[in-house]
């Protein structure tokens, strides 16, 4: 038997042994992350395992207790590992997304007490009961949830992760045909657990390499990526630089200068419209590609601003919708530039604090 095991699942342990040496060695993703990605690489190894030792109890002439307990667990584990990518991709969960799975659970171990999920007969014959396919309804609803997750992620203009949570349901889903019409499948659905949790690990991964690690912006490499990729289709142009960063650092540390660019990147965040891209270029500038309307980027640009003066700080922007991307860009920068030496005049006359930057 273990032989077998080990042959049979020999390329779903070389891909989850690859998961967990990533997740120790990871500088990038969050501890919630890397907790989840854990939880689900144990998780489909424990679903080997399980389906493993049930077909082995199988063989059997008789029925024996732990045919019972390794078909309860093989019902549960599926839908717990669709909750797990789901949180991973939404962030954060409510009780009512874990609560299919809490149900499915009592009901898997419910064989004790009733024949509602499934029984064996005296033969050692799986039968199954009118709940017995609990467990697929269950996780075909959370394979639901992750489509419906994928349009709103289209409807907020995050169209590589609509994308990679339609490819990740669309494989579950097959798996999960594969399961229910087709006998001895519980391998290829194995598989495919395993490939959606790498999947959207290396996805999670990659999108990190596009971003800025302390404030979430866009990073400098996508901002050049985005000029050419943006070129017919951005309106407008706004250029912005924090006030005052060096001597906030100089005066107060580091952290408060980060603190500073962190609370200037959320004022960003909370004013860009459907399509925007906000992107940290250097130390202290930010750029912003407008998308969806020229029209509103001098609202934009005077909320940032409101903004980030609420908080306590200090920002120079420029900003125009004329010309092509690359004149819009010269021009804003050059605007901004302008904004910043009134703004430095402007505190010499008014004795406010020194400006070193």
């Amino acid at each position: 038997m273990l032989t077998d095991y080990l042959f049979t699942y020999y390329a779903l342990f070389i891909m989850l042994g690859g998961i967990l040496i990533l997740t120790i060695h990871d500088v990038f993703l969050n501890r919630r992350m890397i907790r989840c990605l854990r939880i689900a690489t144990f998780l489909i190894l424990a679903l080997s395992l399980s389906d493993t030792l049930e077909k082995y109890y199988a063989e059997f002439d008789h029925v024996t207790v732990w045919r019972y307990i390794f078909s309860s667990l093989s019902y549960t584990i599926r839908p717990t590992i669709m909750v797990l990518i789901i949180f991973m991709v939404h962030r954060t969960i409510r009780f009512v997304v874990i609560l299919p799975a809490v149900i499915n659970m009592f009901l898997a171990f419910s064989w004790p007490f009733t024949d509602v999920v499934f029984y064996f007969n005296k033969k050692n014959v799986f039968v199954r009961g009118p709940l017995a396919y609990t467990a697929y309804v269950i996780s075909a609803i959370y394979l639901l949830y992750l489509l419906i997750l994928s349009i709103k992620f289209v409807s907020e203009d995050s169209y590589e992760e609509s994308q990679i949570l339609f490819f990740i349901a669309l494989a579950a889903i097959g798996a999960a045909l594969f399961g229910i019409w087709l006998p001895d499948t519980e391998t290829v659905v194995n598989y495919t657990f395993g490939a959606d949790v790498l999947l959207y690990y290396l996805y999670t991964y990659f999108q990190f390499t596009k971003r800025d690690a302390l404030t979430g912006l866009y990073n400098r490499q996508t901002y050049y990526n985005g000029i050419r990729r943006y070129e017919q289709d951005v309106l407008g142009v706004i250029s912005i630089d924090m006030n005052n960063l060096k001597w906030l650092n100089d005066t107060y540390g580091h952290d408060a200068g980060d603190q500073g660019l962190v609370a200037l990147s959320e004022c960003i965040k909370n004013e860009l419209s459907f399509g925007d891209k906000a992107y940290r270029i250097g130390g202290d500038e930010f750029v912003i590609f407008c998308r969806n309307s020229s029209g509103d980027i001098e609202q934009i640009s005077a909320k940032i601003r409101s903004s980030v003066t609420q908080k306590g700080y200090s920002c120079a922007l420029g900003y125009t919708s004329e010309g092509t991307i690359s004149q819009m860009i010269k021009e804003a920068d050059r605007l901004m530039y302008e904004d910043k030496a009134r703004i430095k005049k402007q505190m010499k006359l008014d004795g406010r604090m020194p400006v070193r930057d």
